[in-house]
This record gives C-alpha cells, sequence and structure tokens, in this order.
C-alpha cells in the first residue's frame, strides 16, 4: 500500500494477484501522471543520484534542479523513493 502526500491511500488499480513488476509500473505511471514527465524525471533522477554519491550535496545540478520544481512535486519525494526501492526489488538495478 502506497500513500499519498496527503495521507490518503493511492489507488493504483492492481490486485494482489498482479505481479511486483506490473504493480511498480503501475506505480511510476501514477507519479508520472501526477507530478508530470519531466518533475518525475527529476525527482527520480536526484533521488537516485542521492544514493549514488552517498552525499546529497555531492548531486550538484541535478539536486539545484529541484529547486525549480513546484511544491506538489516535492512533496511526492517519499513516494518517488519508493518507487526506486521497489525497482530495485523487482528488477536489480
Amino acid at each position: 500500500t502506497f500513500f499519498r502526500p496527503d495521507g490518503q491511500v493511492v489507488d493504483l488499480l492492481v490486485s494482489e494477484r498482479d505481479s511486483l513488476a506490473y504493480r511498480v509500473e503501475a506505480l511510476r505511471a501514477y507519479l508520472e501522471q501526477e507530478v508530470g514527465l519531466s518533475a518525475f524525471v527529476c525527482l527520480h533522477r536526484f533521488l537516485t543520484a542521492s544514493a549514488q554519491i552517498g552525499a546529497p550535496d555531492d548531486v550538484g545540478g541535478v539536486g539545484r534542479s529541484l529547486e525549480a520544481l513546484p511544491q506538489h512535486a516535492i512533496e511526492y519525494l517519499p513516494l518517488v523513493h519508493q518507487l526506486i526501492v521497489c525497482e530495485d526489488m523487482c528488477f536489480g538495478q
């Protein structure tokens, strides 16, 4: 179960019988729809770069690009992080 920034449950229209890969893609599609594709890509890149580099201060331009995003998109960072964790589990990235 995933939660929106306002605490409401995200309705992905998936079932327990659906594969993990399908549920991960449903979450990705939901996030792209909620924040827009370019904002989603920016959030995803920021979190991925932060994890790879190890320190948020080292992400440079990717971190600065977050400043241009609307607050609405920034509020989805925790949910994008959950997506990345699920992607790692599912696809072994």
